[in-house]
């Protein structure tokens, strides 16, 4: 009995034919094996491409919040003086960097640590002002658009500072568009004031 020949090529019996029907049947294989791996690398594509959109969508969100704290810090600085009036205060000037880094040193020489020290030179805005009867205070302000646990500490060490190391009065101040929930209490109770910046005051003229 006559057996039909198969249609499907018999690679191992062939390979030995010779060097050119090798080759040939190295590349059927090649071929084929790059088939198989295609419908798993299409199946990968849709997790990478959202990797990839998770990636740029926290870079996006980590930009939009410093954009948000500049133009907080903006705000609050274009507003200093509201924020003196508030507090019952006339604001005389804010203090420049080098004068700021000046009481850094002297915040060191006196042993306070390094990092609070460090901290304490970034401060956001400190002002120089007087109260009605001319008497000379500091107001130290931090700004963000969210107000945080750490912005109402840092605040209040910063005007304890400036009062232990000029032995003038010192006030601590918060300023921003919102006050992450519970923290405006924490601020009145460590007897920081909480300036509200308008959302208004964010958009472009």
């Amino acid at each position: 009995m006559v057996t039909p020949e198969s249609n499907e090529p018999d690679l191992e019996n062939r390979a030995a034919d010779g060097p050119g029907e090798e080759l040939a049947n190295r590349q059927i294989v090649d071929a084929l094996q790059e088939l198989s791996r295609q419908p798993t690398e299409r199946c990968q594509q849709p997790a990478q491409i959202n990797r990839e959109f998770v990636e740029r969508t926290n870079k996006m969100d980590t930009h939009r919040a410093f954009l948000w704290g500049e133009y907080a810090l903006d705000m609050a600085q274009r507003n200093a003086s509201l924020i003196a009036d508030d507090m019952g205060y006339q604001m005389i000037l804010q203090l420049p960097r080098e004068q700021l880094i000046g009481f850094s040193n002297m915040a060191r020489g006196v042993g306070k640590p390094e990092g609070d020290v460090k901290s304490f030179r970034e401060a956001d805005i400190v002002l120089l002002a007087r109260d009605d009867s001319g008497h000379p205070a500091y107001i130290a302000v931090e700004a963000s658009y969210t107000v945080s646990g750490r912005d109402i500490r840092r605040a209040k060490r910063n005007a304890e500072y400036l009062q232990e190391l000029t032995g003038l009065p010192a006030k601590g101040v918060v300023a921003g568009v919102e006050i992450a929930p519970g923290r405006e209490q924490n601020a009145i109770t460590d007897g920081v004031h909480c300036y509200h910046i308008s959302v208004r005051d964010l958009e472009p003229d």
